[in-house]
């Protein structure tokens, strides 16, 4: 009982993360992943691909890796909403991880990668954004940077905005981001500028230069730049087989006569399958009459009959001369 008690009261000093973290040290040291021990992670990231929303989760990790010749992780849901009629057009898929990324997303990005996506990721300048960036040293990091607003051509008295007291965190993860050549020194130097620090919002930029000149001068810019080529059967789907417009309207023709003409027919059928009384001795045979009956409902149509006659004469026309 006194070792319960004991438990109790530490449990209550310790914090999810922390002991998040003793899992994750664990599995590091034995070299074992947190899934083999049945440990998951909740889905927390997301892409979204023509129309399509994914969850970075690690059921689907499979076949979302080759999605999007072209993908831009965004830290934040509502800049990834003002991008998607971009992307669509461009064939870009992109994903939003609220945040810093998960397991899941940094084996996205692994997988992505060796599959052929280019893959760069896009945060706030701010401490928060950089170390995003920071944890995924592979991935291609296009802004915020000041260069980004000098590019665009946007005074940085628009766009930046002065920390309150007790905002600035990650501080010391950044610093060491920058003694090691990862971040450049005007950014540096911005973050520790004013009173508590400054930061520019990706939002902030894309209110002052729209979307459409933000999508073009800094996202198509620096992919284009640091990726000369794509692999855009990632992005465009090439069909194993089409159906020729002429074929389709025959079908869509032929569907349109039957239907009506068997609609009765059919009502017939399942109300008398619905309330059947015994047993169907052979129920393949009796699938076999309802086609029947129903083909014989067919003829009914003389217009139909026609065409099918048409149809049928064209196919032994081109079966004999090959």
């Amino acid at each position: 009982m006194k070792d319960k008690a004991h438990i109790r009261r530490l449990s209550g000093h310790l914090s999810r993360k922390y002991l998040q973290g003793l899992v994750r040290t664990i599995c590091n040291r034995l070299s074992v992943k947190r899934e083999d021990l049945g440990i998951y992670e909740p889905t927390r990231a997301q892409l979204y691909f023509r129309g399509g929303i994914y969850d970075v989760s690690l059921e689907q990790l499979g076949e979302i890796k080759k999605k999007g010749a072209d993908i831009l992780i965004i830290e934040k849901e509502g800049v990834v909403e003002l991008l998607i009629p971009h992307a669509d057009k461009y064939g870009f898929a992109l994903c939003y991880t609220k945040g810093f990324l998960t397991d899941n997303a940094k084996k996205f990005c692994e997988l992505t990668s060796s599959a052929g996506g280019n893959i760069a990721i896009l945060t706030d300048l701010d401490m928060s954004g950089l170390l995003i960036a920071g944890k995924v040293p592979g991935i291609h990091r296009i802004g915020i940077t000041l260069d980004t607003i000098q590019a665009l051509g946007i005074p940085i008295s628009e766009v930046a905005e002065d920390l309150s007291e007790g905002v600035n965190n990650h501080t010391d993860a950044v610093k060491k981001l920058y003694l090691d050549g990862i971040i450049a020194e005007k950014d540096w130097n911005f973050l520790n500028g004013g009173k508590y620090g400054k930061r520019i919002e990706i939002d902030n930029v894309l209110a002052y230069v729209g979307a459409g000149r933000f999508w073009q001068d800094l996202v198509v810019k620096e992919f284009g730049e640091h990726f000369p080529s794509r692999d855009y059967s990632r992005s465009i789907d090439v069909p194993e087989h089409i159906t020729p417009p002429e074929l389709q309207y025959t079908i869509d023709f032929v569907h349109g006569q039957t239907k009506d003409l068997i609609k009765a027919e059919r009502e017939k059928c399942m109300l008398n399958l619905k309330n059947y009384e015994g047993f169907i001795p052979d129920a393949a045979r009796e699938e076999n009459a309802i086609q029947h009956r129903m083909q014989e409902k067919l003829k009914e149509s003389k217009r139909l009959s026609s065409y099918l006659e048409e149809l049928e004469a064209l196919r032994k026309k081109y079966d004999s001369n090959p």
